[in-house]
């Protein structure tokens, strides 16, 4: 049987703290995704929908980096080592921020398409 990590002798996601962070993780993950895809339905209808892409790539991109950040500090010092892929993956979601448009333009996107 694999023994799962914790913290003062109890799995970390008995912690209500780390528990409370991961459910808005998955919060996140979930608004963003049906985001995304409401916004490629509109696509595929063959409608315009330059505003509500600007929307799905902001909440897209700016969830995974918040998604990271916080796994990066649930892991504490770890979160920070080479040696586990979070500290990776959060270099590369930043990246993302400002491919195709930074976060800014999104909303100068999305703020012109209102209405």
């Amino acid at each position: 049987m694999r023994k799962h990590a914790g913290q003062f002798g109890v799995p970390i996601i008995e912690h209500q703290a780390v528990a409370f962070r991961l459910a808005d993780m998955a919060t996140k993950i979930e608004a963003a995704r049906l985001l995304v895809h409401h916004a490629a339905r509109v696509i595929d209808s063959g409608q315009t929908a330059t505003g509500l892409a600007a929307m799905a790539k902001l909440t897209a991109s700016e969830t995974a980096m918040f998604v990271t950040w916080a796994a990066v500090q649930t892991l504490g010092g770890w979160g920070y080592s080479r040696e586990f892929p979070v500290e990776q993956w959060m270099r590369d979601v930043k990246l993302e921020e400002i491919e195709e448009g930074t976060s800014d333009i999104m909303r100068l996107v999305i703020s012109r398409n209102l209405g």
